[in-house]
């Protein structure tokens, strides 16, 4: 659907106009901005877009006990498992395809799935070696804690 430009001046207050607009317009904006429909963009604008509770699909460090494992999967083929150390830290106990080695030592805060797995640090051999991006195009495929 098209939206005219003398309904963008009245929505946006240019025009000297009270209509309500009609519900496919705000569909159609609600769309543009990457929403399914209006009603999906007015619940963020209800409740918010930000939260203290994991977003679905989260799994953060803080609320993991030490000793419990995370085994996360990315694309092509990538899998890799990691002993929680406690305080974000992780030691990586097995490594398929990946660039993090089994016994690196990893800082992360949080896994999220289908979103690039951030590490804060990567430490090889007691060195620091920096920050690390996992899954970057397609994030994490799968994350099970064990």
């Amino acid at each position: 659907m098209r939206i005219g430009a003398t309904t963008l001046k009245r929505l946006l207050g240019f025009a000297e106009d009270e209509r309500t607009p009609h519900a496919t317009t705000l569909d159609a904006i609600a769309r543009y901005l990457g929403f399914a429909h209006w009603d999906e963009l007015m619940e963020i604008e209800d409740k918010g877009n930000s939260d203290f509770e994991p977003a679905d699909g989260e799994v953060r460090s803080a609320h993991l006990l030490a000793g419990s494992k995370v085994e996360i999967t990315y694309l092509p083929d990538r899998r890799v498992v990691l002993a929680y150390l406690g305080d974000n830290h992780y030691r990586v106990l097995q490594s398929l395809n990946s660039k993090l080695l089994a016994n690196d030592e990893v800082e992360i805060l949080s896994f999220v799935l289908h979103h690039p797995l951030l590490v804060v640090n990567v430490w090889r051999e007691g060195k620091p070696l920096g920050p690390f991006t996992a899954g970057r195009i397609s994030g994490l495929s799968s994350i099970k804690v064990m």
